[in-house]
């Protein structure tokens, strides 16, 4: 009896194997952005990262957030010029631009030439460190020789004379050398370009893309056969040359930039959505688009939204007695509920610099 259970026992698991080769593709999400911040958010304001790893990028003057496939998207543009007045003691916030490092040819980065879509970086701390940066050279980020699948929902909209950057990885100093990963669309968007230093690849990749059309686009390293796949719309694209790639070795002053290169020129040439990295091949053949990947996303569209209390007052009010505040709270910021103000004036209390306010912080809190 125990002979025939360990038989059976030894089939079936051999039959799970078989199964798990055949139909199943097991993958890690490494870092997903669905960019659905508010529209209209200024620069170093955050882009959460979804996954569990929560890498965090944060926006610059290069990239705005606009409508996109599923909730918002970045557009990798420049948002309205900001004057920032230079100030001698305000090196440490990039309010004035610092001298060049001996040896270096690239300025420091500061709100003078910060001109960034979306950023990680461990290179320039002197500016905006509210966000812990993951060191994108020390994660999966960094791609080369093992499986992955890099994939996002893309909007091309604008002809451009150059190449459009979908994202770049550096291990710095940024500028300062070649030592890249990158993925870029050329200028006629015939084909993505995968540039990995390490191997001195530059992978050609053609696609087949709609202009003016959401269509999903997903690229994938199979590192058993070296062999690159890109999908568009879930149809497999003529295969590109094969290539052994490698990850970036670790740099103290890494980087990983969305929409623009590592001088913020080359902005992609569209709209962005839903970017996700995969350890693993998650398409294995031809298949239907996948929705959002978001939470946030599909938990948004089933919302109810609820009408709130009756204005007590606007531009159109004519005037009462007196107006029934019940349990309302009232921003007392205006003359709405004054009957006179003579000799009286509204004046704004003046900001403070105060400098560090909280310590010993620990967790996710960002540290504004």
């Amino acid at each position: 009896m125990k002979e025939k259970i360990g038989i059976n026992f030894t089939l079936l698991f051999a039959l799970f194997i078989v199964l798990i080769s055949a139909n199943t593709i097991y993958s890690q999400t490494i870092a997903l952005w669905p960019f659905d911040e508010q529209k209209g958010i200024y620069p170093s304001s955050v882009i959460s990262d979804l996954s569990d790893n929560d890498y965090p990028l944060v926006i610059g003057p290069g990239g705005m957030i606009v409508d996109g496939k599923f909730g918002n998207a970045l557009d990798p543009v420049h948002q309205p010029k900001i004057e920032i007045e230079a100030r001698e003691d305000e090196i440490k916030y990039g309010l004035t631009q610092s001298p060049l490092i001996d040896g270096r040819k690239v300025e420091r980065m500061s709100w003078f030439n910060a001109d960034f879509a979306a950023l990680m970086t461990s290179g320039e701390t002197h500016l905006r460190k509210q966000v812990g940066f993951a060191q994108a050279t020390k994660t999966k980020l960094n791609l080369g020789d093992f499986d992955w699948t890099v994939e996002f929902w893309f909007y091309p909209s604008r002809q451009t004379d150059e190449e459009g950057v979908v994202f770049e990885i550096g291990t710095g100093p940024r500028g300062e050398n070649n030592f890249i990963t990158k993925l870029s669309l050329n200028s006629d968007q015939k084909y993505f370009v995968f540039y990995n230093q390490p191997d001195a690849a530059e992978i050609k990749i053609p696609t087949d893309l709609s202009f003016n059309q959401w269509q999903h686009i997903a690229i994938e390293y199979d590192a058993s056969s070296n062999q690159i796949k890109h999908f568009v719309g879930g149809k497999l694209q003529p295969l590109p040359k094969s290539a052994e790639l490698k990850s970036l070795d670790v740099g103290d002053e890494d980087y990983m930039s969305v929409g623009r290169n590592g001088l913020w020129g080359s902005p992609l040439q569209g709209k962005i959505d839903e970017l996700r990295f995969s350890q693993g091949i998650v398409y294995n053949d031809e298949f239907t688009p996948p929705a959002s990947f978001s939470y946030l996303y599909s938990q948004n569209k089933n919302v109810e939204l609820k009408k709130g209390p009756e204005l007590l007052f606007d531009s159109n009010s004519v005037d009462k007695e007196y107006y029934n505040l019940g349990n309302r709270k009232h921003l007392f910021v205006d003359d709405a509920l004054l009957a006179d103000t003579a000799g009286a004036k509204f004046v704004v209390n003046p900001p403070k610099k105060a400098e560090i306010v909280m310590t010993n912080i620990e967790g996710t809190f960002r540290k504004h």
